[in-house]
């Protein structure tokens, strides 16, 4: 297995390859896992499905921290167990079991993953403190891009730490062009640099963010270009907490977030600038905060008659 120093950008060993007397659908499962961390692609076979890079990323991220081969699962049913304990908690569980059906592997018995709409993690997957938000990332009234700084690289796939290395070398010995033509591809898989006077301070990641438990007019509803007005007003310039419950199929991070300690859902409501979206979210406190709008007719509320932008997406679709 590939290991990594956790504090720095160290030296890159080759991949781990799977020993040879595994099942065959085992092995190809953990050498396909094991070549995604060097290259960041996903399996033909499964590329398919929707979920697909963020299951492998995470299947990666767990395999990646074993201490050594003899940790591995190794039978057909400890690897499904295995996928599906791993998975779980992303709420994808259809295409949890299209994976297991793609390498053969049994749905075991004694495990039940099947999960309600209504969303039920208490606890986040994982939570950022961002970089200041621009005003061109904020895409609409519920979706924007952050950027937040890059502290555990164990958690960097392989072929990306390697381009990192690439960009530091060139930077040192002054081979600036380059160095940009490395940073150019490193931007293009959601990473990029923070530079200052002295050279390089570190690296950042991209995220794209998607407000948790609510769901703003479409950009061509009434309504939607204001919504997105209001996201900005609270968080343009910003800097952010984002608590992430889970990854979409979009591959967005379904997030809390929180503004000068304000819940930014919770002000959107306030404001009439969402609609709670009760299929996945059953807090009280939002509940309110919509009722409230809609009393007042504020914002979204106070046209005739508002259209949940989940029927408007259905009567036009893209």
């Amino acid at each position: 297995m590939v290991r990594r120093d956790q504090d720095s950008i160290g030296t890159v060993d080759n991949a781990w390859e799977p020993p040879d007397h595994l099942d065959n659908s085992v092995s190809r499962f953990l050498k396909h896992v094991s070549e995604y961390g060097e290259t960041g692609k996903v399996p033909e076979m499964t590329s398919h499905l929707q979920a697909s890079w963020a299951m492998y990323d995470e299947l990666w991220k767990l395999l990646h921290g074993l201490n050594n081969v003899d940790e591995l699962p190794n039978s057909l049913e400890s690897v499904s167990r295995f996928i599906i304990e791993s998975l779980q908690k992303f709420k994808i569980d259809d295409d949890i079991t299209e994976l297991l059906k793609c390498y053969e592997f049994p749905l075991p018995k004694t495990t039940t993953f099947k999960v309600s709409f209504i969303e039920t993690v208490d606890a986040p997957l994982f939570s950022l403190n961002t970089l200041a938000v621009g005003n061109d990332d904020i895409g609409d009234g519920d979706g924007f891009i952050v950027w937040a700084k890059v502290n555990d690289y164990s958690q960097v796939p392989v072929h990306i730490l390697m381009l990192m290395q690439d960009f530091n070398g060139h930077q040192k010995k002054n081979k600036h062009h380059l160095a940009k033509i490395v940073r150019s591809k490193i931007e293009r898989v959601g990473y990029s640099c923070l530079l200052s006077e002295d050279g390089l301070s570190g690296w950042i990641r991209k995220y794209s963010i998607r407000l948790r438990g609510i769901d703003s007019p479409e950009m061509k509803q009434d309504y939607g270009d204001k919504a997105r007005v209001e996201l900005a007003n609270l968080i343009a310039s910003k800097c952010l907490t984002v608590h992430v419950y889970y990854i979409d199929e979009f591959k967005r991070c379904v997030a809390d977030v929180y503004c000068d300690n304000n819940l930014v859902q919770k002000t959107l409501l306030e404001k009439g600038a969402a609609w709670h979206y009760k299929l996945y979210d059953s807090r009280e406190e939002l509940v309110k905060c919509e009722l409230l709008a809609k009393k007042n007719k504020v914002g979204l509320w106070a046209y005739p008659n508002p259209m949940p932008p989940w029927e408007w997406k259905r009567s036009n679709p893209r």
